[in-house]
């Protein structure tokens, strides 16, 4: 298991709160923990706020784990993007190193 913090940021960029959970996500498998709080974020139900509140900038630390920040405009529809085509790009190179 792995310790991920959550710290969430006011659209002004004021620190607002923090919050933590518990991933089973492997280790390198970031971008995996990325989509967690992005899933949690979608079902408004974000560790250390009151359920249904997502209107916050999300910053993700913890042990072992790259930082990473979720942004409240349109941006946020391209890291999703982006985390897609690392993931098919890590598996495609997991493959070929496999043929070897």
């Amino acid at each position: 298991m792995r310790n991920v913090e959550l710290e969430y940021y006011k659209p002004s960029g004021k620190y607002y709160s923090g919050g933590s959970y518990e991933s089973s996500v492997l280790p390198y498998h970031d971008w995996e923990i990325y989509a967690e709080v992005r899933e949690m974020k979608k079902e408004k139900k974000l560790p250390g706020l009151v359920e249904g509140c997502d209107e916050f900038h999300i910053l993700i630390t913890g042990s072992n784990v790259v930082p990473h920040l979720i942004l409240l405009d349109e941006k946020e529809k391209v890291e999703v993007d982006l985390d897609s085509l690392a993931k098919q790009l890590v598996q495609h190179l997991v493959k070929k190193l496999e043929e070897k």
